[in-house]
């Protein structure tokens, strides 16, 4: 099995905000709903997904490492209908909220690439 990548920081991604910047309160992540990010920079688009399990925030990048495809179909919903695991609709892959890992489907033992981000008070900033 390949090690998770390495969290990649705002300022690694193309179209990505700055790091620094605002991206949603601690408070808009309450029962597993997930809070999108979609950013553009000229012809760069960046989307992403934050959200809090238990005391722990974390973000992702919202493609599933099968196809590249975005995990969600509708805004906002990333987690699987029982809320245990993050789940890409277009093929059904199911990843491990805590780490990214894929645990079920085509991309079995592949992981989300994970966001650097900053939690200051009930601010989640880019990192």
């Amino acid at each position: 099995m390949a090690s998770a990548p390495r969290p990649l920081s705002f300022s690694d991604i193309a179209g990505a905000p700055t790091p620094g910047t605002f991206l949603c309160h601690v408070g808009d992540l309450a029962n597993a709903y997930c809070v999108e990010l979609n950013y553009r920079h000229g012809s760069n688009v960046f989307s992403g997904f934050i959200f809090a399990e238990g005391d722990q925030v974390r973000a992702y990048v919202n493609a599933c490492p099968h196809t590249g495809s975005p995990l969600n179909l509708m805004a906002g919903e990333y987690f699987s209908n029982d809320g245990s695991e993050l789940q890409c609709r277009t093929h059904d892959a199911r990843f491990n909220p805590k780490n990214g890992r894929c645990t079920k489907g085509p991309c079995r033992d592949e992981w989300l690439q994970q966001i650097l981000i900053v939690v200051e008070g009930d601010k989640v900033l880019a990192a």
